[in-house]
């Protein structure tokens, strides 16, 4: 997965991602304004959820998400085209307890 995008919207998915970004440094982490802390490894966006979503799945090759499987399938369903085009997605649940390989397995790589 060359450009990947790590999306959190919770406390603890932003401390989840974090740590991953701390195991693949080439990743970029996005999170709401919201919880700030000032950390310059995390892009704080003011947008909406559902904007940055989009704007994220256009532009990299795979998107990790940290927020529940059904919001993620809501929101990156209408921008769906074709099972060799779109990113990779991946959704960790908010106790990084469980990974969801979403779209894109084989060929984007989220398997």
């Amino acid at each position: 997965m060359e450009k990947t995008a790590i999306l959190a919207i919770t406390k603890n998915g932003i401390k989840i991602a974090k740590e991953l970004k701390e195991k693949f440094s080439s990743w970029e982490v996005f999170a709401p304004n919201k919880f700030s802390d000032g950390n310059t490894s995390v892009n704080w966006y003011a947008d909406n959820t559902s904007t940055k979503i989009v704007e994220l799945f256009k532009s990299n090759d795979a998107l990790v998400c940290l927020f529940s499987l059904g919001a993620v399938i809501r929101l990156i369903s209408p921008h769906l085209k074709d099972k060799k085009t779109d990113p990779a997605v991946i959704v960790i649940d908010d106790k990084a307890q469980f990974v969801i390989s979403t779209l894109s397995g084989h060929l984007g790589g989220a398997n």
